[in-house]
């Protein structure tokens, strides 16, 4: 079959899957690689390993790939802004891969292009590509990020922020104005960009999924194929010696983690409000964990048994079986406000995961019960690990990829109203649902407290990632889009 021809650019080389963007590009690579001969043109703000591009040319016609240092990108942007251009856009543009892709243009023109983020469009805004069916799909609505920012950062930085934002809703515009239509990663992010242009073109969300074959839980139940480990995942898998079993985290009655790209400002800001604002109140009196709960549960049954022996012996021994009595720990219910555990070690503590701590991240590794691990081969070893995923970010725009990975891997997640954008989920029955630290502090604790609350939650949670959020089915709308 004579499959027509696909330019795809992107800001990041697709490979290997580890944050937010290369996890959509990548799958949708993957998707539309069974309907298109595909050219990728991307830039790459870091090495690529032989292993990586041989990965992604199985997929693709052609990969075209440049190289940007990190003084580069600087130096762009500085000259991108100073001829009044976004930021972001100078950051991501590479002269010989605009030469490149025009020359590819000219030789043997493209069928379609799906360009990945606004950064992107600026390759193929000229008249080379007036004739061609354009997608772009820009994920998330950047300038209203960059508004927000400018809104709550500090005021140095605000007037950046709030340049890039108007430069940014500019570069939208045009996008909006070329484009034969626009895909956002969620239908509400794909209402908010209707209201900052000014367009008739289609606007469409649609949302990420996730691998559920890669993504399982720890102790998959055999009865459902959707919840064995699939022999041929494409994603690197973790080596023997790093097995779940192999991998220690902080020791703990109870486990919470936190996974994510720990430069990213948004991830920053959100790990650092959790560790300083709600983890103490986790650690502090009252407090609760699985561990206080089964000693609270051992105090019961030991205060039984000795009332019931005090019954049966001589009056003469009541008084004393008495005394003994109020020299034990009381009965308590297992209800958030429960005493200071006994045990040596923290009721909770959190561990970190994820690529590029900074030094703010870095310094959280300093703060009672924080355990900072930083980059790993493979993330699921420690999803298996925890009790509970926190997801605690005060700005995000689109669908957290993060939170549907411990979805799929079975374990229950609290987070912030913004982590769970997009998804279609009901709190309190495949999630919680947490802003302020009091609500924070309520939905952990509860959950430690009720392991089969905890059980029932982790799988309506799988069963719902299952059922909506497989790839090949979210991603489709774009095959449709492209041949239309």
């Amino acid at each position: 079959m004579h499959f027509p021809r696909l330019l795809m650019l992107t800001h990041r080389f697709v490979y290997p899957p580890n944050r937010g963007d290369r996890i959509r590009s990548y799958n949708l690579l993957r998707v539309l690689s069974d309907h298109y001969r595909i050219t990728l043109a991307c830039t790459a703000d870091e090495p690529v390993s032989t292993a990586d591009r041989s990965h992604v040319d199985t997929f693709c016609e052609s990969v075209i790939v440049a190289p940007l240092s990190r003084g580069g990108r600087l130096l762009a942007a500085a000259t991108s802004a100073g001829r009044g251009c976004s930021l972001t856009a100078g950051m991501f543009h590479h002269s010989g891969l605009q030469k490149s892709i025009e020359s590819e243009q000219r030789s043997n023109p493209f069928d379609a292009v799906l360009v990945f983020c606004s950064s992107m469009f600026p390759y193929v805004d000229n008249p080379l590509f007036k004739d061609t069916r354009m997608i772009v799909d820009l994920v998330d609505v950047d300038s209203a990020k960059w508004s927000q920012m400018g809104q709550e950062s500090t005021w140095i930085k605000r007037p950046i922020y709030r340049f890039e934002a108007n430069r940014v809703r500019q570069l939208e515009q045009r996008i909006a104005d070329r484009a034969d239509a626009v895909v956002l990663v969620s239908d509400r992010e794909a209402d908010l960009f209707r209201r900052c242009v000014n367009t008739n073109t289609p606007i469409i969300g649609v949302s990420n999924g996730v691998d559920t074959d890669f993504f399982v839980p720890r102790h998959p139940n055999a009865a459902d194929p959707k919840r064995k480990r699939s022999v041929k995942s494409e994603v690197k898998s973790v080596k023997p010696e790093q097995s779940c079993s192999s991998f220690t985290l902080h020791s703990s009655p109870f486990k919470l983690l936190f996974t994510g790209v720990l430069d990213y400002a948004p991830n920053v800001e959100g790990i650092d409000w959790f560790c300083r604002q709600v983890l103490p109140t986790l650690n502090a009196s009252p407090t609760s964990s699985e561990q206080v709960g089964v000693q609270a549960s051992a105090a019961q049954e030991q205060a039984a048994t000795q009332a019931s022996a005090a019954q049966e012996q001589a009056a003469t021994q009541a008084s004393a079986a008495q005394e003994q009595a109020a020299t034990q720990p009381s009965a308590v219910p297992l209800t958030p406000s429960l005493p200071h555990s006994t045990t040596p070690h923290l009721p909770f503590t959190l561990t970190i995961v994820g690529r590029r701590p900074n030094a703010k991240v870095q310094d959280l590794a300093t703060l009672p019960g924080v355990n900072l691990v930083g980059e790993v081969p493979d993330v699921r070893p420690y999803l298996h690990g925890a009790d509970i995923a926190i997801s605690p970010l005060k700005l995000a725009r689109g669908i957290q990829n993060k939170v549907l990975e411990a979805m799929a891997s079975e374990l229950p997640v609290v987070l912030t109203t913004q982590s769970a954008e997009g998804i279609d989920a009901i709190s309190s029955q495949h999630f919680v649902i947490a802003n302020t630290v009091d609500q924070w502090h309520t939905a952990i604790t509860e959950l430690a407290n009720n392991k089969d609350v905890r059980t029932r939650m982790a799988q309506a949670a799988r069963d719902l990632v299952v059922n909506e959020y497989s790839w090949p089915a979210r991603l489709s709308e774009f095959v449709k889009l492209l041949s239309k």
